[in-house]
């Protein structure tokens, strides 16, 4: 657990996985994940040129960390 001065970062954090806990007048950042090693297959029955080569399996965390890492990187359209 660490300790952040501005909330400015909170939103970034977020994306990140970390948690948040606003507690009075200090702002708290949590690393609660939990790392699996889920292999994220690539996509068989839809292929495609531009874009991910890797497809959301049936484990939701799994897929919010995949949703996570490509807005970390920038990789999602508007």
């Amino acid at each position: 657990m660490k300790s952040i001065e501005s909330e400015e970062k909170v939103p970034e954090e977020l994306i990140r996985g970390i948690s948040i806990l606003f507690f009075q007048e200090n702002v708290f950042l949590l690393d609660v994940k939990l790392e699996k090693n889920n292999a994220v297959s690539d996509t068989s029955a839809e292929i495609t040129i531009l874009g991910p080569q890797s497809g959301f399996s049936e484990s939701l965390p799994t897929n919010i960390g995949l949703i996570r890492t490509a807005l970390s990187r920038g990789n999602i359209n508007d």
